[in-house]
């Protein structure tokens, strides 16, 4: 056992590209650097982050707007004679042509959950929507799984960053997913229907909130996802949901788990939740991969193939039936869309991982 703790573990080897984000062609991942102080750097873009104090940085996200682009991460930096080391939020914005400033988050610790879903408003306001707990304390029997939540936040140029008053009081809400449409933001999250069981007895929740601009956020009605399907079969878990606007309403893909395994449900939105339909009942739906939409409203998930491997299935809103092909892969890291196809992070043996791209 003392030979096995006189080295670090052995991680990724350096330069292997894993947790892929992208929006239309601005695509970000975290690259390994194979230094076990100083684990990873970000590549946004056409620009590397990187910072000598933190351990780890993960969780890159991005969003590319008419003007500007923005991307935010999470970082971990150990401080001698600490025991607490509380993981920090960044976001940065790049104007066309310049270069990234950072956006100066008005909160010092942020959740190791941070993975904000980002969307602009009419105003080309950026808003942020997130787990928010700064403990990281996921441990039910104590008092801050209760003060898990998400919060939105918005950020402008002549009023900074502005939070949203009130916050969801979901058990353990993770995976927030959320579009601008309508003049609301809407957000679906999935969380715990009972607190004591929170973390495995789950259910996609939507709610929106209108936030005028100088004004204070008022928020609407909240609308649970039914946990049966179109044929009846119920499911006791829902997770990773992911919202698109469409003509008229929202359309949602999300991950549906029962005794048979993971699978993939496709709903729409129009005022009421319509009872959704199993697009993908085979059981093999990756359960760590949320659901992406292309920019063509194409749904988008990765399942293991009926002989091993990795397949890419596709759905767009009218098709009754999915459409698969070998991404040719063993393995999945992280998937992403993007504006000429569909990203992904697979192994590349040896214990590294590389980007590919793949047109549907």
């Amino acid at each position: 056992m003392d030979e096995l703790l006189d080295d670090p573990p052995e991680g990724p080897p350096p330069g292997a590209a894993r947790q892929v984000a992208a929006s239309q062609d601005l695509v970000a991942w975290q690259v390994s650097t194979g230094d076990p102080d100083n684990r990873h750097t970000l590549q946004v873009g056409e620009s590397l982050v990187s910072d000598p104090d933190p351990l780890m940085l993960e969780a890159p996200r991005v969003l590319r707007g008419e003007d500007a682009d923005y991307a935010c991460w999470r970082s971990l930096a150990l401080t001698q004679g600490e025991t607490l080391w509380p993981w920090q939020a960044h976001c940065s914005r790049r104007e066309a042509g310049g270069e990234w400033q950072d956006l100066d988050l008005p909160f010092f610790h942020a959740s190791p959950y941070f993975e904000p879903a980002m969307a602009l408003d009419e105003h080309g306001h950026l808003l942020l929507s997130f787990t928010n707990q700064h403990s990281g304390d996921d441990l039910l029997a104590t008092p801050h799984a209760l003060y898990m939540h998400i919060r939105v936040m918005r950020w402008s140029e002549e009023l900074g960053w502005e939070v949203a008053a009130q916050e969801s009081t979901e058990g353990y809400p993770l995976h927030p997913s959320m579009v601008y449409a309508g003049g609301s933001s809407w957000v679906a999250v999935a969380a715990g229907r009972d607190i004591a069981a929170a973390r495995y007895d789950r259910q996609v929740e939507l709610y929106h909130l209108r936030w005028p601009v100088g004004g204070r956020a008022t928020y609407g009605q909240a609308y649970l996802l039914p946990l049966q399907d179109t044929s009846g079969h119920s499911y006791g878990r829902q997770e990773r949901p992911a919202l698109q606007a469409v003509d008229g309403g929202l359309a949602l893909g999300v991950l549906a788990w029962d005794d048979r395994g993971t699978h993939l449900l496709r709903s729409s939105f129009d005022g009421a939740w319509g009872t959704p339909e199993a697009l993908d009942d085979s059981g093999r739906v990756l359960s760590h991969i949320t659901p992406v939409w292309t920019e063509d409203r194409v749904l988008v998930w990765a399942r293991r193939g009926p002989e091993g491997g990795v397949e890419l299935c596709s759905a767009a809103l009218d098709a009754q039936e999915p459409s698969c092909q070998d991404a040719g892969a063993n393995y999945l890291d992280s998937m992403a869309a993007g504006s000429d196809g569909v990203w992904l992070s697979v192994s590349a043996g040896g214990g590294a991982w590389e980007l590919i791209q793949l047109v549907l």
